[in-house]
């Protein structure tokens, strides 16, 4: 057997186990969540003290991991406090997060592949193996960075953000090295007005620019917000009038202190989507996709019978639904695993 074949035979093998352990951790995660909140603002706080020590005007924090850290099984996030210059920030202020908590079922899977491995001979290494579970364990972080989005969403959680990034626009990155993170919460206290229209544009060559963005007093009438990825991102009061909102994906989205008269949602995605003191009038929302959509002091009319089931009440339904949501169990008035 040639080594190509060897390798693919292997992690044919082994793919099993592999997603085993990825549902596991997220049923570890979830359960384990005030662990993980506690510990991301406590290094925040704690990088807040580096970040004022160096005087360093900080406008953006980033949290990365590396692998090299996995070779010594050490799974630790490093936040940075970085200025205007980000990527080519020399001087970041830096703590390190220590994760270990949340992978302490790892060790004993990871061992046993490298035991089965030698069945292989020669042809399957232990660096193959690494590999395998580097990607694995990248795919993990996304899993936390999914759920730091929500529950960074929660003013209180973000005291520390605050102390970290003292201007009006404050972002909060993860990912594996600064260029390939995402992100995971931002904020913009003088959110300048118009930037959605502007963005709506760019979106025709940047598709991305629409994502997790954050808009504050936008008014818009009759703009054409067709086929656009919103995913995850944030309107505070803004006005929207005969607006078409078709196809678009809000999944993750939040929108507080808006109104809508006479918009259109047709065969929109709304996965997550939280409504906070909204007001909707004469809203189309034929066809769109509803699931885990929390309404608090907001009334959503013109539902179908279908579309009314995925409406939650309360934060508890709604972490409900983010847990079944990433689990891939799309599922309403499912109770949560015992534990979680």
């Amino acid at each position: 057997m040639k080594r190509a074949d060897a390798l693919k035979q292997f992690a044919k093998e082994h793919a099993a186990a592999l997603q085993a352990y990825e549902k596991a951790f997220w049923n570890h995660l979830f359960a384990q969540r005030d662990m993980l909140l506690k510990a991301v603002r406590t290094g925040f706080a704690e990088l807040a003290v580096r970040a004022a020590e160096q005087k360093k005007q900080c406008q953006y924090i980033y949290c990365f991991f590396l692998r090299q850290d996995m070779c010594g099984r050490a799974y630790k996030v490093y936040a940075q406090a970085v200025d205007e210059n980000y990527v080519v920030d020399r001087s970041p202020a830096e703590v390190v997060i220590d994760l270990a908590f949340l992978f302490e079922d790892v060790e004993a899977l990871w061992a046993d592949l490298l035991e089965k491995r030698r069945k292989y001979v020669w042809k399957v290494n232990e660096y193959d193996v690494n590999a395998m579970f580097f990607e694995t364990i990248a795919r993990c972080h996304w899993k936390i960075a999914f759920l730091l989005r929500f529950l960074f969403r929660e003013t209180r959680n973000q005291i520390e953000i605050r102390k970290v990034i003292n201007s009006p626009r404050r972002i909060v990155r993860w990912g594996e090295y600064r260029d390939r993170g995402e992100i995971i919460f931002m904020c913009h206290d003088n959110a300048p007005r118009g930037k959605l229209r502007g963005d709506l544009l760019l979106s025709y060559r940047i598709p991305h620019v629409l994502r997790a963005a954050y808009y504050d007093g936008e008014t818009e009438h009759k703009p054409d917000c067709r086929s656009r990825n919103f995913r995850y991102t944030v309107f505070r009061n803004c006005t929207f009038q005969e607006t078409v909102f078709d196809n678009c994906d809000f999944t993750g989205c939040f929108f507080c202190r808006c109104s809508f008269a006479g918009c259109r949602f047709q065969k929109t995605t709304m996965h997550l989507v939280r409504f906070t003191n909204c007001r909707h009038v004469d809203t189309d929302w034929e066809a769109a996709d509803f699931y885990g959509v929390l309404c608090e002091n907001t009334e959503l009319t013109g539902l179908t019978q279908v579309q009314k089931e995925s409406v939650v009440c309360g934060e508890e339904e709604f972490h409900e639904a983010v847990f079944f949501y990433e689990s891939g169990q799309k599922a309403s008035g499912r109770p949560l695993p015992a534990g979680l």
